[in-house]
């Protein structure tokens, strides 16, 4: 029996264009396309799909509106299509915290002529939402944790906190820096794979929710105590010395790695700077992207942490990190934030 997909788009070329894509696939059929949401929201939990394709911008009910009306009425895999644009990249993230399992960039704008390019990149996204179960629902309200603002504990100058993420990162990061209260000790450099504009829409709306200050990481930015930085999509994060001050540093090298920002490349940089005085974490993702740089970590001393396979939304990075002995600790996700703060 093949999967069952649902394309919803006010584009009719994007409409037909996606379902001549996701049908050429062996075992893929889409069953249904709606124009607008109103629609996609009504018939969706009638027609129970395998996963639905959703647009972000769209003229009366958008895409989170609708995203929203499918998560409340018929929890399904849903993957966001999102031009590139600020307002796309915004609704965007509102809609990976509220249940979609992923996005996809549309290559050249709001009707793309040229779909074939993502085809593989799309099948591949379509597999792992099917896969995504624990993102069937919206994630829980963030409540705040008093034993975590209370708890007092200090580090070694210099510390840092490293954090790697990729699918399901989204969510994932706002159950765990929103929970850090505003007198952590240490600064706190990210890697979530995402493209230039979602990165920034992401610092901006984790900074809304957080007692800690977050920021998209420029070049040249001091690392301070209390403050979050974000590796732009783009380019690698890695760490410099400057005078007495720890900076970050981004560029486009190493250029065959193939995924930038990398979390490997970040957490090399944090290994070979910060050395025992640093804290890794390793979180959901697709790939082995940070395995690697998280055992680099471990192996100079730092404390390095895995989010457990059932808290996971793809256990691909975690996994790979704890096949080969990078991580010291493997937890559920609603345990990392105290386990952060108990590292030091």
């Amino acid at each position: 029996m093949p999967f069952e997909i649902v394309v919803v788009d006010d584009s009719n070329f994007m409409r037909k264009a996606l379902s001549k894509l996701i049908g050429s696939e062996p075992g893929f059929e889409v069953v249904a396309t709606y124009s607008n949401g109103e629609d996609a929201a009504r018939e969706v939990p009638k027609v129970k799909p395998s996963a639905v394709i959703l647009d972000v911008e769209m003229g009366g009910m958008d895409g989170l509106a609708t995203l929203q009306r499918i998560m409340a009425t018929c929890p399904t895999p849903v993957i966001m299509f999102s031009a590139h644009t600020k307002n796309g990249a915004e609704v965007t993230l509102k809609a990976l915290q509220a249940g979609a399992v992923d996005f996809m960039e549309k290559p050249s704008g709001s009707i793309s002529m040229d779909l074939t390019v993502v085809r593989d990149e799309l099948i591949k996204k379509i597999r792992v939402a099917m896969r995504g179960r624990s993102l069937m629902k919206p994630l829980r309200p963030l409540t705040p944790n008093a034993k975590l603002s209370e708890l007092r504990v200090s580090y070694p100058r210099k510390s840092i906190l490293a954090i790697g993420s990729s699918t399901g990162g989204v969510q994932a990061l706002h159950e765990v820096i929103p929970k850090l209260p505003a007198h952590f000790p240490m600064p706190v450099v990210i890697v979530q794979h995402m493209p230039p504009l979602f990165t920034k829409s992401l610092a901006d709306s984790m900074n809304s929710e957080s007692a800690l200050k977050v920021k998209e990481g420029e070049e040249g930015d001091i690392l301070l105590p209390g403050n979050v930085y974000i590796a732009p999509g783009g380019f690698h994060m890695t760490l410099r010395t400057a005078m007495n001050d720890v900076v970050i540093h981004l560029d486009t090298e190493p250029s065959n790695e193939p995924l930038r920002p990398s979390v490997d490349v970040l957490f090399n940089s944090v290994a070979e700077y910060a050395g025992r005085n640093a804290t890794g974490v390793i979180m959901t993702g697709m790939g082995a992207d940070g395995a690697k740089g998280l055992l680099e970590m471990k192996e100079a001393g730092a404390r390095t942490i895995a989010q457990d396979e059932d808290s996971c939304v793809v256990y691909g990075m975690p996994k790979e990190a704890v096949k080969i002995g990078a991580a010291s600790k493997v937890i559920p996700l609603d345990k990392i934030p105290e386990a952060i703060l108990k590292a030091g």
